[in-house]
C-alpha cells in the first residue's frame, strides 16, 4: 500500500515537473523574440503590400476653356464619430481624423461661347469698333494639390472605423467650400480682368490699335438688350397697324 503511494506520489510530481518545463520554455521564447524585435535583429519576413492600377475606361475630347486664373486654397476637415446608445457616446468607438487639403480652383470661360462683331467706323476718331461679347465667367476645375495632405489627429477605434464613403463625402465637402471661399476672395472678378487683358492683346494683332478699339460686352445683356429691342420693333409695328386700321374704318 505504501509503495502504490509513492509510485502516484512520483507520478504527480513528474507531470508538474513536465509543465513547469514547458511554460519556462514558452516563456523563454517569447522573451526572446521579444529582445530581438526590440533591437532590430529579428525581421518578419512579411511581404511589401503592392498595387497595381489597370486603365478601364478612356475617353479624348476637345476641350474648349479658357482659364484666366486660379487660386489656391487650404481646407482643413475633422470627422468624428462615436457609437451611440441611448445618446450617449459607447466607450471605445471614438474615432477621430483631422486632416488638410490645399485645392487650386481655376475661373474662366467657355471659349466656344465668346462672340465677336465687328463695327464699322462711326465714331470722331475714324476706328472701327470690335466687340466682344463674353459669357459668365465660372469655375473651371477645383481639384486637391498633389502631396498636399496634412494629418493633425488620426485615432480610429477598432469598433467604429470611418469608412471610405465617409472620407468621400468629406472631400467633396471641402471641394465645394473651397469654391466658395475662392469666389468670396474675388476670383471671378480678377478672372474676368484678366480675360480681358488676355483677349485684347490677341485681337490687337488681328485688328491694331490704330484702326480699331476693342470693346468688352456682357453677352447676357447683350442679349437681353437685343430682345428687348425686337419687341420695341414688334410693339411699334403693331401700333402702326391699329393706326392704319383705325384710318381705313373712320375712312370708310
Amino acid at each position: 500500500m505504501k509503495n502504490r503511494n509513492v509510485v502516484k506520489k512520483n507520478r504527480k510530481t513528474g507531470r508538474i515537473g513536465v509543465l513547469a518545463l514547458i511554460v519556462i520554455a514558452i516563456v523563454a521564447v517569447l522573451a526572446f523574440l521579444a529582445v530581438a524585435m526590440l533591437t532590430g535583429n529579428l525581421k518578419f519576413g512579411s511581404k511589401e503590400a503592392q498595387s497595381e492600377s489597370t486603365t478601364v475606361k478612356l475617353r479624348l475630347q476637345d476641350i474648349g476653356q479658357l482659364n484666366t486664373q486660379e487660386a489656391y486654397v487650404t481646407e482643413v476637415n475633422a470627422t468624428k464619430d462615436a457609437k451611440q446608445l441611448f445618446g450617449v457616446d459607447v466607450p471605445f468607438t471614438q474615432s477621430t481624423l483631422i486632416y488638410s487639403y490645399n485645392f487650386r480652383v481655376t475661373a474662366g470661360y467657355d471659349f466656344s461661347q465668346i462672340d465677336l462683331e465687328e463695327k464699322p467706323a462711326g465714331s470722331s476718331d475714324g476706328k472701327s469698333t470690335v466687340i466682344v461679347y463674353l459669357p459668365a465667367v465660372e469655375i473651371t476645375g477645383t481639384e486637391p494639390v498633389k502631396d498636399s495632405l496634412k494629418v493633425y489627429e488620426e485615432k480610429e477605434s477598432v469598433f467604429n472605423r470611418i469608412s471610405l464613403d465617409e472620407n468621400d463625402e468629406a472631400l467633396s465637402n471641402m471641394r465645394d467650400q473651397a469654391e466658395k471661399d475662392a469666389i468670396s476672395n474675388g476670383l471671378l472678378d480678377a478672372a474676368e480682368d484678366n480675360a480681358k487683358t488676355l483677349l485684347s492683346s490677341f485681337l490687337l494683332e488681328a485688328y491694331p490699335s490704330d484702326q480699331y478699339t476693342i470693346e468688352f460686352q456682357d453677352k447676357q445683356d447683350a442679349g437681353s438688350t437685343d430682345a428687348e429691342n425686337v419687341n420695341a420693333q414688334s410693339t411699334s409695328a403693331e401700333n402702326t397697324n391699329a393706326q392704319s386700321t383705325a384710318s381705313e374704318s373712320t375712312g370708310a
